[in-house]
């Protein structure tokens, strides 16, 4: 199981014999990655790619607007444009959700709007 940055606890490989063998995770490019044998030698002794699992997805009828790196304030800061975009008369309803978005090497935790029109 791997449940370090930049992720949720997601298993990825399973020991087939008894006992422990340790590993670390490689990223073969989003949304890929290498589980490795041993400790910190890059690409030594890997598995295959693995697709990272899809996860979440908005409801049917929800697309996109925006997102902000997640902060303390990102949730409310959302919620505040969600609220103003229903305002506004641009969207019907909205829903904030945090998820890892952007860079192929380390994506980033971000607070993610999605709008119904």
């Amino acid at each position: 199981m791997i449940g370090t940055f930049p992720g949720p606890l997601t298993k990825l490989a399973t020991n087939c014999g008894s006992g422990s063998v340790p590993v670390y995770k490689e990223y073969a490019g989003a949304p890929l990655a290498k589980i490795c044998r041993g400790s910190a030698v890059p690409f030594a002794d890997c598995g295959p790619a693995q697709q990272l699992p899809a996860g979440w997805a908005p409801p049917q009828g929800y697309v996109y607007e925006a997102a902000w790196l997640a902060t303390p304030d990102s949730k409310a800061y959302c919620e505040a444009q969600g609220k103003k975009g229903i305002t506004e008369g641009r969207w019907t309803a909205y829903l904030c959700h945090e998820e890892y978005r952007g860079g192929a090497d380390l994506p980033l935790l971000h607070q993610v709007l999605y709008v119904k029109k």
